[in-house]
């Protein structure tokens, strides 16, 4: 499970102060929570560039794909959807915020997640 210590921690700054976070190391990398639910992550490509992916939903994928740089998230040969990916090289912090509001517009309304 390949990651980026740097942009996991850009992550962690900005998810810090949502409820219940927890990090889970899963889809190739190292993934965020809020109430059980995956708000998104960070990992490095086969190809070793170095990724955030964001779990927008479907009903705000349009918005999503309309911002700079992003594309939709392909695990395999499939795509995933409601997920975006965009290079970690390309988001600076203040998109990172932004990234991660538009998520919890999705995240934010799902039922908590029972803990195992």
């Amino acid at each position: 499970m390949a990651f980026d210590e740097v942009d996991a921690h850009r992550l962690r700054d900005v998810v810090a102060e949502l409820p219940d976070v927890a990090e889970v190391k899963m889809m190739g990398g190292l993934c965020f929570l809020t109430a059980g639910n995956m708000i998104g992550g960070t990992h490095i490509d086969r190809s070793g560039t170095r990724v955030f992916m964001f779990r927008v939903g479907k009903k705000n994928m349009m918005e999503a794909l309309a911002r700079p740089g992003a594309s939709t998230l392909i695990s395999g040969s499939r795509p995933m959807t409601g997920f975006v990916r965009v290079d970690a090289d390309d988001c600076s912090q203040d998109e990172l915020i932004g990234w991660i509001a538009l998520t919890m517009r999705f995240v934010g309304d799902l039922p908590p997640k029972d803990k195992e």
